[in-house]
């Protein structure tokens, strides 16, 4: 064959080559393509993310809950133990207020935007001040009991007041701004049983 035939076809080989490698890069690039946009945009992790609850919420949610057993369990100890009319009294409005308001946490945690069970239980603080009251009695465990009290309404003031505020779900921002004044409401009644001890102790 002739020089001029064989470096033709040399060309046409080379450039065969050529032709089939780009169009392997450019399946490839493609390819590399997709997988970066499943994992950024199209990635079921970052969806499920986003349709969680944010994290302020689970925490009040939670922490709203466990107050409410706290506030129960310590009144009904009150019922049982306390020495005084008046907080009896109290203790008792504690156990129908705060057992309507787990009521109504109970339906904000079934929301699709929330999506959390209630604690059954009090955390370990809260048990601490529990087995506090349930060491003491009579004149002892009035003033026990209004004290707790007295701390335990500023914590969930300041819980459901910050709530109220800055909530991200707007059912249970609802909640807070409802409960708030409740709170407050409770708060000043147990300075004043505090004060109407002390005034009958001297």
């Amino acid at each position: 064959m002739p020089r001029t035939l064989y470096l033709a076809a040399a060309v046409l080989a080379l450039s065969a080559c050529g032709t089939h490698d780009n169009g392997s890069n450019a399946q490839d690039l493609q390819s590399e393509g997709a997988v970066d946009k499943a994992g950024t945009v199209d990635d079921p992790g970052v969806a499920q993310a986003e349709a969680q609850p944010s994290d302020n919420t689970n925490i009040y949610v939670s922490q709203a809950a466990i107050g409410d057993l706290f506030e129960i369990q310590s009144s009904q100890l009150a019922l049982k133990k306390a020495q005084s009319a008046e907080v009896k009294a109290f203790a008792k409005q504690m156990i129908a207020d705060h057992t309507a308001t787990t009521a109504q946490l109970k339906t904000l945690a079934s929301l699709q935007e929330v999506g959390r069970a209630l604690p059954t239980q009090v955390d370990a603080p809260h048990k601490a001040m529990l087995d506090q009251l349930n060491a003491v009695s009579g004149a002892a465990f009035d003033k026990a009991y209004l004290d707790q009290q007295a701390r335990a309404h500023q914590e969930a003031l300041l819980l459901h007041a910050d709530y109220a505020d800055k909530g991200t779900v707007s059912a249970v921002k609802s909640f807070a701004q409802t409960v708030t004044p409740k709170i407050q409401h409770h708060a000043d009644m147990v300075k004043q049983l505090q004060a109407s001890l002390a005034g009958g102790a001297r």
